[in-house]
């Protein structure tokens, strides 16, 4: 079977094509547009019009190149900047009405889900324990468990590289308050009994690798590398001390990134100071190939999610 899984996200919307044969997710293409669908939800509790229009726009887009390459099932999930908004359904009505596309508004439990299934699905030694952490533009999960296996426990946390983007320009709160509310957001995790290693998915940590090299961004390189905090550390006073124009001019920062980049990567660094950690690994695979495998493959994964 070919389908296609569309993840909507505050910050960008993302499509992959790929087939179940030999039961694997073999991925055919894949795509990711930044349309901001979050502007303005953390204060307004709404979706703009203008922001609606952007993703509108993107996922017609994403349904002539489902359809060209013969997808018979499109599988759409919607997250954090759609489940905060009041007008949610005027969304989900008119992209099923111009598109025929139906979204799911999913829960961060159920988004941290198949991030971790996805995210781990690569990892040769399923015996240790891991805690993968998916950063978004309004939440971020995370999820603790085996590799290849259900997680045993998920956190989905309101904190995100737009949301905090959003609350520094405000004027209300400095990198010290929001390390105020990191510290007390992360102290909700109780449940890592075990040793664990990081695992990070999405842009905001895989990213980190081409700023730090000042190369433009390749998923090939960033993908299974240990992304260390002094690495994240340098990026952070790096881009701290940078103008706009200067972060745009980083050959792998665009324009609808460079406002979100200093505040994503402020998240990561103090999630890794606070958990004690040296280092996070990177996956380029995530959520998307969650999706796929739990939808389409509908793999036997055993452990029960708490």
């Amino acid at each position: 079977m070919i389908a296609s899984i569309i993840d909507i996200g505050t910050n960008s919307c993302r499509l992959m094509v790929a087939s179940s044969e030999n039961n694997k997710v073999n991925t055919i293409i894949k795509k990711v547009e930044l349309t901001r669908l979050g502007e303005g939800v953390n204060k307004s509790k709404q979706l703009l019009p203008e922001a609606m229009e952007r993703t509108l726009k993107v996922l017609k887009d994403y349904k002539k190149t489902s359809d060209s390459f013969f997808s018979e099932k499109i599988l759409a999930f919607a997250t954090s900047a759609v489940r905060d908004s009041k007008n949610r359904d005027e969304f989900i009505n008119l992209v099923k009405k111009e598109t025929g596309i139906h979204i799911e508004c999913i829960s961060g439990i159920e988004e941290g889900k198949a991030a971790f299934v996805g995210g781990t699905s690569f990892l040769e030694n399923v015996n240790s324990k891991i805690l993968l952490i998916d950063i978004g533009g309004g939440s971020t999960e995370f999820s603790y468990g085996n590799a290849g296996k259900l997680p045993e426990y998920i956190k989905s946390l309101n904190i995100g590289a737009v949301r905090f983007q959003e609350i520094i320009e405000s004027g209300k709160f400095n990198f010290s308050d929001l390390e105020s509310l990191m510290i007390q957001e992360l102290s909700k995790i109780n449940y890592l009994t075990e040793d664990y290693e990081l695992l990070g998915v999405a842009a905001s940590i895989t990213g980190q690798i081409a700023i730090f090299n000042k190369e433009a961004y390749d998923p090939i390189k960033s993908h299974n590398k240990k992304l260390t905090k002094n690495m994240i550390e340098s990026n952070f006073k790096m881009l701290k001390s940078m103008t706009r124009e200067e972060i745009l001019a980083l050959p792998s920062i665009s324009e609808k990134r460079a406002d979100v980049i200093l505040p994503g990567t402020f998240l990561l660094l103090k999630i890794l100071e606070i958990f004690k950690k040296d280092y996070i690994r990177t996956s380029e695979i995530d959520l998307l190939e969650g999706h796929f495998i739990l939808n389409i493959l509908k793999a036997s994964l055993w452990i029960i999610v708490k």
